[in-house]
Protein backbone atom coordinates (compact mmCIF):
# COMPACT_ATOMS: atom_id res chain seq x y z
CA UNK A 1 0.00 0.00 0.00
CA UNK A 2 1.43 3.48 -0.88
CA UNK A 3 2.64 5.59 2.04
CA UNK A 4 -0.10 8.21 1.56
CA UNK A 5 -2.74 5.53 1.88
CA UNK A 6 -1.05 4.11 4.99
CA UNK A 7 -1.04 7.54 6.63
CA UNK A 8 -4.70 8.06 5.81
CA UNK A 9 -5.71 4.67 7.22
CA UNK A 10 -3.79 5.42 10.42
CA UNK A 11 -5.62 8.77 10.68
CA UNK A 12 -8.96 7.07 10.17
CA UNK A 13 -8.23 4.52 12.88
CA UNK A 14 -7.24 7.28 15.31
CA UNK A 15 -10.40 9.25 14.61
CA UNK A 16 -12.62 6.23 15.10
CA UNK A 17 -10.97 5.44 18.42
CA UNK A 18 -11.12 9.01 19.67
CA UNK A 19 -14.79 9.39 18.66
CA UNK A 20 -14.29 13.04 17.81
CA UNK A 21 -16.14 14.03 20.96
CA UNK A 22 -14.88 17.57 20.66
CA UNK A 23 -17.16 18.37 17.71
CA UNK A 24 -19.49 20.42 19.89
CA UNK A 25 -19.51 23.30 17.49
CA UNK A 26 -20.85 20.92 14.86
CA UNK A 27 -23.89 20.10 17.00
CA UNK A 28 -25.37 23.58 16.45
CA UNK A 29 -23.57 24.54 13.24
CA UNK A 30 -25.45 25.16 10.00
CA UNK A 31 -24.53 25.97 6.46
CA UNK A 32 -27.01 28.34 4.83
CA UNK A 33 -27.19 28.24 1.04
CA UNK A 34 -28.64 31.57 -0.11
CA UNK A 35 -30.71 32.28 -3.18
CA UNK A 36 -27.68 33.81 -4.94
CA UNK A 37 -25.61 30.64 -4.39
CA UNK A 38 -23.38 31.99 -1.61
CA UNK A 39 -22.90 30.04 1.65
CA UNK A 40 -22.77 31.14 5.26
CA UNK A 41 -21.68 28.91 8.13
CA UNK A 42 -22.26 29.43 11.80
CA UNK A 43 -24.18 28.58 14.93
CA UNK A 44 -27.97 28.85 14.65
CA UNK A 45 -29.21 31.21 17.37
CA UNK A 46 -32.90 31.28 16.36
CA UNK A 47 -35.05 29.86 13.55
CA UNK A 48 -38.16 31.44 11.96
CA UNK A 49 -41.61 30.42 13.12
CA UNK A 50 -42.97 30.98 9.59
CA UNK A 51 -41.81 32.00 6.13
CA UNK A 52 -42.09 35.75 6.86
CA UNK A 53 -39.54 35.74 9.71
CA UNK A 54 -35.76 35.53 9.94
CA UNK A 55 -32.88 33.31 10.94
CA UNK A 56 -30.29 34.52 13.44
CA UNK A 57 -26.82 33.09 12.82
CA UNK A 58 -23.55 33.54 14.77
CA UNK A 59 -20.58 33.03 12.49
CA UNK A 60 -17.39 31.25 13.53
CA UNK A 61 -15.74 34.66 13.98
CA UNK A 62 -18.44 35.65 16.50
CA UNK A 63 -20.41 38.03 14.27
CA UNK A 64 -24.20 37.71 14.64
CA UNK A 65 -26.23 37.95 11.41
CA UNK A 66 -29.94 38.21 10.70
CA UNK A 67 -31.06 36.50 7.48
CA UNK A 68 -34.45 36.88 5.80
CA UNK A 69 -35.85 33.34 5.57
CA UNK A 70 -37.07 34.05 2.06
CA UNK A 71 -33.45 34.33 0.94
CA UNK A 72 -32.47 30.95 2.34
CA UNK A 73 -32.61 28.26 -0.37
CA UNK A 74 -31.37 25.50 1.94
CA UNK A 75 -30.33 25.14 5.59
CA UNK A 76 -27.94 22.22 6.16
CA UNK A 77 -27.25 21.14 9.72
CA UNK A 78 -23.58 20.31 10.22
CA UNK A 79 -23.68 17.18 12.37
CA UNK A 80 -20.69 15.75 14.23
CA UNK A 81 -20.69 12.90 11.70
CA UNK A 82 -20.46 15.36 8.82
CA UNK A 83 -17.59 17.13 10.55
CA UNK A 84 -15.77 13.85 11.00
CA UNK A 85 -16.41 12.94 7.38
CA UNK A 86 -14.88 16.21 6.18
CA UNK A 87 -11.77 15.44 8.24
CA UNK A 88 -11.54 11.88 6.95
CA UNK A 89 -12.12 12.90 3.35
CA UNK A 90 -9.26 15.39 3.46
CA UNK A 91 -6.24 13.74 1.88
CA UNK A 92 -8.16 10.56 0.97
CA UNK A 93 -6.07 8.46 -1.46
CA UNK A 94 -7.89 7.93 -4.75
CA UNK A 95 -7.89 4.14 -4.53
CA UNK A 96 -10.61 1.51 -4.53
CA UNK A 97 -9.59 0.35 -1.05
CA UNK A 98 -9.68 3.86 0.48
CA UNK A 99 -13.04 4.79 -1.07
CA UNK A 100 -14.52 1.45 0.00
CA UNK A 101 -13.41 1.91 3.61
CA UNK A 102 -14.82 5.44 3.78
CA UNK A 103 -18.05 4.30 2.09
CA UNK A 104 -18.49 1.71 4.85
CA UNK A 105 -17.86 4.40 7.49
CA UNK A 106 -20.49 6.63 5.82
CA UNK A 107 -22.99 3.75 5.88
CA UNK A 108 -22.42 3.27 9.62
CA UNK A 109 -22.92 6.99 10.29
CA UNK A 110 -25.97 7.67 8.16
CA UNK A 111 -24.28 9.71 5.44
CA UNK A 112 -26.03 8.13 2.47
CA UNK A 113 -25.25 10.79 -0.14
CA UNK A 114 -21.55 10.77 0.73
CA UNK A 115 -21.47 6.97 0.71
CA UNK A 116 -22.98 6.91 -2.75
CA UNK A 117 -20.38 9.33 -4.10
CA UNK A 118 -17.56 7.02 -2.95
CA UNK A 119 -19.28 3.95 -4.43
CA UNK A 120 -19.65 5.77 -7.72
CA UNK A 121 -15.94 6.64 -7.64
CA UNK A 122 -15.11 2.97 -7.01
CA UNK A 123 -16.95 1.78 -10.14
CA UNK A 124 -15.19 4.45 -12.17
CA UNK A 125 -11.85 3.17 -10.90
CA UNK A 126 -12.88 -0.51 -11.15
CA UNK A 127 -15.94 -0.95 -13.42
CA UNK A 128 -16.40 -4.63 -12.55
CA UNK A 129 -16.48 -4.11 -8.76
CA UNK A 130 -19.55 -6.30 -8.15
CA UNK A 131 -20.34 -5.29 -4.56
CA UNK A 132 -20.15 -1.55 -5.30
CA UNK A 133 -22.35 -2.08 -8.35
CA UNK A 134 -24.87 -4.02 -6.27
CA UNK A 135 -25.01 -1.32 -3.57
CA UNK A 136 -25.59 1.30 -6.26
CA UNK A 137 -28.56 -0.67 -7.54
CA UNK A 138 -26.99 -2.27 -10.59
CA UNK A 139 -27.83 -5.77 -11.83
CA UNK A 140 -25.85 -8.01 -14.11
CA UNK A 141 -28.14 -8.40 -17.13
CA UNK A 142 -26.66 -10.67 -19.77
CA UNK A 143 -23.14 -9.62 -18.80
CA UNK A 144 -23.95 -5.91 -18.69
CA UNK A 145 -24.26 -3.80 -15.54
CA UNK A 146 -27.58 -1.94 -15.61
CA UNK A 147 -29.42 0.16 -13.06
CA UNK A 148 -33.09 -0.63 -12.55
CA UNK A 149 -33.96 2.47 -14.57
CA UNK A 150 -31.74 1.35 -17.45
CA UNK A 151 -33.11 -2.18 -17.31
CA UNK A 152 -36.72 -0.96 -17.33
CA UNK A 153 -35.99 1.44 -20.19
CA UNK A 154 -34.48 -1.43 -22.18
CA UNK A 155 -37.74 -3.31 -21.63
CA UNK A 156 -39.78 -0.37 -22.89
CA UNK A 157 -40.98 0.70 -19.43
CA UNK A 158 -41.17 4.25 -18.11
CA UNK A 159 -41.13 5.55 -14.55
CA UNK A 160 -44.56 6.97 -13.78
CA UNK A 161 -45.53 8.17 -10.32
CA UNK A 162 -43.09 5.93 -8.52
CA UNK A 163 -43.60 2.72 -10.50
CA UNK A 164 -42.61 1.39 -13.91
CA UNK A 165 -45.33 0.99 -16.52
CA UNK A 166 -45.57 0.57 -20.25
CA UNK A 167 -46.05 3.67 -22.34
CA UNK A 168 -49.49 2.35 -23.29
CA UNK A 169 -50.49 1.99 -19.62
CA UNK A 170 -49.37 5.56 -18.91
CA UNK A 171 -51.37 6.81 -21.88
CA UNK A 172 -54.49 4.97 -20.68
CA UNK A 173 -54.10 6.35 -17.14
CA UNK A 174 -53.72 9.90 -18.41
CA UNK A 175 -56.68 9.51 -20.77
CA UNK A 176 -58.82 8.17 -17.91
CA UNK A 177 -57.84 11.15 -15.78
CA UNK A 178 -58.91 13.49 -18.54
CA UNK A 179 -62.21 11.60 -18.80
CA UNK A 180 -62.69 11.79 -15.02
CA UNK A 181 -62.03 15.54 -15.07
CA UNK A 182 -64.49 15.98 -17.95
CA UNK A 183 -67.11 13.90 -16.11
CA UNK A 184 -66.75 16.03 -12.99
CA UNK A 185 -67.20 19.14 -15.11
CA UNK A 186 -70.34 17.68 -16.70
CA UNK A 187 -71.77 16.81 -13.28
CA UNK A 188 -71.33 20.44 -12.25
CA UNK A 189 -72.90 21.89 -15.40
CA UNK A 190 -75.80 19.43 -15.58
CA UNK A 191 -76.68 19.93 -11.93
CA UNK A 192 -76.92 23.66 -12.58
CA UNK A 193 -78.99 23.28 -15.75
CA UNK A 194 -81.22 20.71 -14.07
CA UNK A 195 -81.95 23.20 -11.29
CA UNK A 196 -82.67 25.92 -13.85
CA UNK A 197 -85.36 23.83 -15.58
CA UNK A 198 -87.73 24.48 -12.69
CA UNK A 199 -86.66 28.13 -12.33
CA UNK A 200 -89.31 30.84 -12.43
CA UNK A 201 -87.11 32.76 -14.87
CA UNK A 202 -88.13 31.41 -18.27
CA UNK A 203 -84.91 32.57 -19.93
CA UNK A 204 -82.83 30.38 -17.61
CA UNK A 205 -85.21 27.43 -17.98
CA UNK A 206 -85.08 27.71 -21.78
CA UNK A 207 -81.31 27.97 -21.75
CA UNK A 208 -81.05 24.84 -19.61
CA UNK A 209 -83.26 22.85 -22.00
CA UNK A 210 -81.25 24.04 -25.01
CA UNK A 211 -77.93 23.24 -23.36
CA UNK A 212 -79.01 19.71 -22.39
CA UNK A 213 -80.55 19.04 -25.81
CA UNK A 214 -77.25 19.99 -27.48
CA UNK A 215 -75.09 17.49 -25.54
CA UNK A 216 -73.03 15.08 -27.64
CA UNK A 217 -69.98 14.46 -25.44
CA UNK A 218 -69.68 10.80 -24.18
CA UNK A 219 -68.11 12.17 -20.98
CA UNK A 220 -71.54 13.57 -20.08
CA UNK A 221 -73.17 10.12 -20.07
CA UNK A 222 -72.46 9.31 -16.43
CA UNK A 223 -73.99 12.54 -15.15
CA UNK A 224 -77.01 12.18 -17.45
CA UNK A 225 -77.59 8.59 -16.28
CA UNK A 226 -77.48 9.66 -12.64
CA UNK A 227 -79.92 12.51 -13.21
CA UNK A 228 -82.25 10.09 -15.00
CA UNK A 229 -82.15 7.76 -12.02
CA UNK A 230 -83.21 10.61 -9.74
CA UNK A 231 -85.76 12.30 -12.03
CA UNK A 232 -89.52 11.70 -11.82
CA UNK A 233 -90.92 14.41 -14.13
CA UNK A 234 -91.81 12.91 -17.52
CA UNK A 235 -90.81 15.89 -19.75
CA UNK A 236 -87.44 16.20 -18.05
CA UNK A 237 -86.91 12.44 -18.27
CA UNK A 238 -87.58 12.48 -22.01
CA UNK A 239 -85.15 15.37 -22.46
CA UNK A 240 -82.43 13.51 -20.55
CA UNK A 241 -83.08 10.28 -22.48
CA UNK A 242 -82.58 11.99 -25.83
CA UNK A 243 -79.43 13.75 -24.61
CA UNK A 244 -78.04 10.50 -23.25
CA UNK A 245 -78.66 8.69 -26.54
CA UNK A 246 -76.79 11.45 -28.39
CA UNK A 247 -73.61 10.60 -26.45
CA UNK A 248 -73.63 7.21 -28.25
CA UNK A 249 -71.73 5.67 -25.34
CA UNK A 250 -71.87 2.13 -23.94
CA UNK A 251 -73.32 3.57 -20.73
CA UNK A 252 -76.08 5.22 -22.75
CA UNK A 253 -77.01 1.90 -24.37
CA UNK A 254 -77.11 0.00 -21.08
CA UNK A 255 -79.06 2.72 -19.27
CA UNK A 256 -81.68 3.07 -22.01
CA UNK A 257 -82.19 -0.70 -22.28
CA UNK A 258 -82.67 -0.95 -18.53
CA UNK A 259 -85.12 1.96 -18.50
CA UNK A 260 -87.08 0.48 -21.39
CA UNK A 261 -87.85 -2.64 -19.34
CA UNK A 262 -88.05 -1.27 -15.79
CA UNK A 263 -89.68 2.16 -15.97
CA UNK A 264 -93.38 2.19 -15.18
CA UNK A 265 -94.12 5.03 -17.60
CA UNK A 266 -94.94 3.60 -21.04
CA UNK A 267 -94.01 6.80 -22.85
CA UNK A 268 -90.60 6.73 -21.20
CA UNK A 269 -90.12 3.11 -22.25
CA UNK A 270 -91.18 3.78 -25.84
CA UNK A 271 -88.90 6.84 -26.07
CA UNK A 272 -85.99 4.68 -24.93
CA UNK A 273 -86.84 2.14 -27.64
CA UNK A 274 -86.92 4.86 -30.30
CA UNK A 275 -83.47 6.08 -29.27
CA UNK A 276 -82.06 2.55 -29.09
CA UNK A 277 -83.29 1.80 -32.61
CA UNK A 278 -81.16 4.65 -33.92
CA UNK A 279 -78.08 3.48 -31.97
CA UNK A 280 -78.10 -0.03 -33.53
CA UNK A 281 -75.59 -1.77 -31.21
CA UNK A 282 -75.24 -5.60 -30.86
CA UNK A 283 -75.22 -5.30 -27.07
CA UNK A 284 -78.80 -3.98 -27.15
CA UNK A 285 -80.24 -7.31 -28.29
CA UNK A 286 -77.97 -9.23 -25.90
CA UNK A 287 -79.36 -7.33 -22.91
CA UNK A 288 -82.98 -7.87 -24.03
CA UNK A 289 -82.36 -11.60 -24.52
CA UNK A 290 -80.96 -11.84 -20.98
CA UNK A 291 -84.02 -9.99 -19.68
CA UNK A 292 -86.29 -12.70 -21.15
CA UNK A 293 -85.10 -14.91 -18.27
CA UNK A 294 -85.97 -12.37 -15.60
CA UNK A 295 -88.05 -13.52 -12.61
CA UNK A 296 -90.41 -10.58 -13.14
CA UNK A 297 -93.00 -11.45 -15.78
CA UNK A 298 -93.52 -7.78 -16.68
CA UNK A 299 -89.81 -7.45 -17.49
CA UNK A 300 -90.00 -10.51 -19.77
CA UNK A 301 -92.81 -8.95 -21.81
CA UNK A 302 -91.11 -5.56 -22.02
CA UNK A 303 -87.92 -7.22 -23.22
CA UNK A 304 -89.99 -8.90 -25.94
CA UNK A 305 -91.33 -5.50 -27.00
CA UNK A 306 -87.73 -4.33 -27.34
CA UNK A 307 -86.76 -7.33 -29.47
CA UNK A 308 -89.83 -6.83 -31.63
CA UNK A 309 -88.79 -3.22 -32.23
CA UNK A 310 -85.24 -4.29 -33.18
CA UNK A 311 -86.62 -6.86 -35.65
CA UNK A 312 -83.63 -9.18 -35.61
CA UNK A 313 -84.28 -12.82 -36.61
CA UNK A 314 -81.56 -13.99 -34.19
CA UNK A 315 -84.03 -13.34 -31.37
CA UNK A 316 -86.48 -16.04 -32.52
CA UNK A 317 -85.11 -18.95 -30.46
CA UNK A 318 -84.86 -16.95 -27.17
CA UNK A 319 -88.41 -15.71 -27.77
CA UNK A 320 -89.70 -19.25 -28.34
CA UNK A 321 -88.12 -20.27 -25.02
CA UNK A 322 -89.88 -17.33 -23.33
CA UNK A 323 -93.37 -17.94 -24.76
CA UNK A 324 -94.41 -19.65 -21.55
CA UNK A 325 -92.41 -18.94 -18.41
CA UNK A 326 -92.66 -20.23 -14.87
CA UNK A 327 -92.77 -17.74 -12.00
CA UNK A 328 -93.14 -18.08 -8.26
CA UNK A 329 -96.09 -16.14 -6.82
CA UNK A 330 -97.15 -15.60 -3.21
CA UNK A 331 -100.80 -16.36 -2.58
CA UNK A 332 -102.82 -16.43 0.63
CA UNK A 333 -103.86 -19.83 1.88
CA UNK A 334 -107.59 -20.28 2.53
CA UNK A 335 -110.28 -17.62 2.15
CA UNK A 336 -109.68 -14.13 3.53
CA UNK A 337 -111.70 -13.59 6.68
CA UNK A 338 -112.54 -17.28 7.06
CA UNK A 339 -112.82 -18.37 10.68
CA UNK A 340 -110.83 -21.42 11.68
CA UNK A 341 -111.33 -23.56 14.74
CA UNK A 342 -108.92 -25.91 16.42
CA UNK A 343 -109.20 -28.08 19.52
CA UNK A 344 -106.46 -29.47 21.67
CA UNK A 345 -106.45 -33.07 22.95
CA UNK A 346 -107.04 -31.74 26.46
CA UNK A 347 -110.36 -30.25 25.49
CA UNK A 348 -109.31 -26.61 25.06
CA UNK A 349 -110.33 -24.82 21.87
CA UNK A 350 -109.12 -21.74 19.96
CA UNK A 351 -110.64 -19.57 17.27
CA UNK A 352 -108.80 -17.58 14.61
CA UNK A 353 -109.44 -15.56 11.46
CA UNK A 354 -107.22 -15.93 8.37
CA UNK A 355 -104.41 -17.41 10.38
CA UNK A 356 -102.74 -19.27 7.49
CA UNK A 357 -99.55 -17.71 6.08
CA UNK A 358 -99.12 -16.88 2.36
CA UNK A 359 -97.33 -19.57 0.40
CA UNK A 360 -95.18 -19.59 -2.73
CA UNK A 361 -96.61 -21.39 -5.73
CA UNK A 362 -95.28 -21.93 -9.24
CA UNK A 363 -97.35 -20.51 -12.06
CA UNK A 364 -96.89 -20.96 -15.79
CA UNK A 365 -97.66 -17.73 -17.61
CA UNK A 366 -98.23 -17.27 -21.34
CA UNK A 367 -96.47 -14.07 -22.41
CA UNK A 368 -98.55 -12.10 -24.88
CA UNK A 369 -95.83 -9.64 -25.94
CA UNK A 370 -93.44 -12.52 -26.59
CA UNK A 371 -95.98 -14.09 -28.94
CA UNK A 372 -96.55 -10.74 -30.68
CA UNK A 373 -92.82 -10.37 -31.26
CA UNK A 374 -92.59 -13.91 -32.70
CA UNK A 375 -95.54 -13.39 -35.04
CA UNK A 376 -94.01 -10.20 -36.40
CA UNK A 377 -90.58 -11.79 -36.89
CA UNK A 378 -92.32 -14.74 -38.63
CA UNK A 379 -94.11 -12.39 -41.08
CA UNK A 380 -97.53 -13.21 -39.64
CA UNK A 381 -97.06 -16.94 -39.11
CA UNK A 382 -98.37 -18.08 -35.73
CA UNK A 383 -98.53 -21.24 -33.66
CA UNK A 384 -99.93 -19.63 -30.54
CA UNK A 385 -98.10 -20.65 -27.38
CA UNK A 386 -97.09 -24.06 -28.76
CA UNK A 387 -93.35 -23.96 -28.25
CA UNK A 388 -92.77 -27.30 -29.99
CA UNK A 389 -94.60 -26.12 -33.11
CA UNK A 390 -92.61 -22.90 -33.16
CA UNK A 391 -89.35 -24.79 -32.77
CA UNK A 392 -90.25 -27.17 -35.62
CA UNK A 393 -91.20 -24.26 -37.89
CA UNK A 394 -87.97 -22.39 -37.15
CA UNK A 395 -85.87 -25.52 -37.75
CA UNK A 396 -87.47 -26.19 -41.11
CA UNK A 397 -87.08 -22.54 -42.10
CA UNK A 398 -83.42 -22.58 -41.19
CA UNK A 399 -82.77 -25.84 -43.04
CA UNK A 400 -84.51 -24.51 -46.14
CA UNK A 401 -82.34 -21.43 -46.14
CA UNK A 402 -79.22 -23.58 -45.77
CA UNK A 403 -79.95 -25.71 -48.89
CA UNK A 404 -77.51 -24.95 -51.69
CA UNK A 405 -79.49 -24.62 -54.92
CA UNK A 406 -76.46 -23.86 -57.08
CA UNK A 407 -75.83 -26.16 -60.01
CA UNK A 408 -72.53 -28.04 -60.25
Amino acid sequence: MPSAAIKWHVALTALLCAGMASAARGDDAYIFVLDNGSRLRGELVSAPANAALTYTLRTESGVQLTIDSRRVAQAIRVTPELERYQTLRHGLPDTVESHWKLAEWCADNGLDAQRRSHLERIVRLQPDHAEARRLLGYRDVDGQWLTRAEEMTARGMVLFEGSYRTAQEVEIIEQNRKIDAAQIDWFRKLRQWHDWIGDSRRDRANEAVQQIAAIRDPAAAKALAQLLDEESRRPVKLLLIRALAQTQSALAVNTLVDLSITDNDEEVRLTCLDQLKSLDRPTIQERYVRALKNNNNAVVNRAAVGLRRLGNQDAVIPLIDALVTTHRTKIASGNPGQMSTSFSPGGGGTFGFGGNKPRNVKQEISNREVLSALVELADGQTFGYDQRAWTYWYTTQTQAQAVDFRRD
